[in-house]
């Protein structure tokens, strides 16, 4: 959603935490558990939940409080585009 109205502030400001949060997680799952490659793939998808979770609070409460950006951004599914008629014209 960002990407595509040019807004790429956000993930590049949440990039840095979530490396580091990401390289903890590898050191504390992967090499003192011995848990290995699952602890790895543990960390990174924990991580990318993080991620997804904090871009999604942010497009929720910061977006929400841009009034002069509203008219051109993109306002969610309507009716109109789900229609099946309208699609299979398409």
């Amino acid at each position: 959603f960002l990407q595509a109205q040019g807004d790429f502030t956000p993930l590049l400001v949440l990039s840095m935490p979530l490396f580091a949060i990401q390289l903890a997680l590898l050191y504390v799952l992967a090499k003192p558990s011995a848990m290995g490659y699952k602890g790895a793939a543990m960390a990174s998808n924990i991580t990318s939940w993080v991620g997804a979770l904090a871009l999604a609070a942010y497009v929720i409460v910061c977006e929400s409080r841009r009034p002069d950006e509203t008219e051109r951004r993109w306002g969610g599914f309507t009716k109109a585009a789900l229609d099946l008629r309208e699609l299979c014209k398409f």
